[in-house]
């Protein structure tokens, strides 16, 4: 799943401050969001006032699951991606392809990077699920399905935090299941 952040931006322009949300992750197995990084026009903001526009330099990691890589656009050094990758050893095990995700400060290096991995110039560690795991993501998404419809039933406020968890962990299924 894609995953959003908000920013608070002052244009390098006329010094206006505004708030914008761009992408922390983006999967690039869907042709729209891979678009999005090749044409250039993911995290690109405007300034509400003079309408300047910029690329915002904020860690970028495209994910393709179905292929089973990952690449961070770092154009300066973020130390959240340094504990990301010890929670993704965490879960998927030691080398897995999150973990190990090139970090590319330049743009068009990061592209061709990715690129790299789909013509099979580059290729990563799939993530494997033990069958512990798997029979772990089998009771969480039960336990979540069953928690959406008594949601459903009290038409609660909390039925954003459980879709939200349900397409983590159906995301996990993917691999967990071998539905690739």
């Amino acid at each position: 799943m894609s995953k959003r952040v908000d920013l608070k931006i002052t244009c390098s322009d006329c010094s206006t401050e505004y708030d914008t949300t761009v992408y922390r992750t983006i999967w690039g197995e869907y042709e729209e969001n891979k678009n999005l990084v090749m044409s250039d026009k993911i995290n690109i903001v405007s300034c509400p006032t003079c309408h300047h526009k910029i690329k915002v330099p904020t860690a970028l990691m495209y994910v393709d699951v179905k292929k089973q890589f990952a690449v961070w656009w770092e154009p300066t050094y973020d130390s959240q991606i340094d504990n990301d990758a010890i929670s993704y050893a965490q879960m998927f095990g030691e080398g897995n392809f999150y973990q190990k995700a090139p970090r590319i400060a330049d743009w068009d290096e990061f592209k061709e990077t990715i690129n790299k991995f789909y013509t099979g110039e580059l290729k990563a560690n799939p993530v494997k699920v033990s069958p512990k795991q798997e029979e772990a993501f089998k009771g969480v998404m039960e336990g979540m399905l069953k928690d959406l419809k008594k949601q459903n039933k009290k038409k609660s406020g909390c039925m954003v935090s459980l879709i939200f968890m349900f397409l983590i962990i159906s995301s996990l299924s993917y691999v967990a299941f071998g539905l690739l």
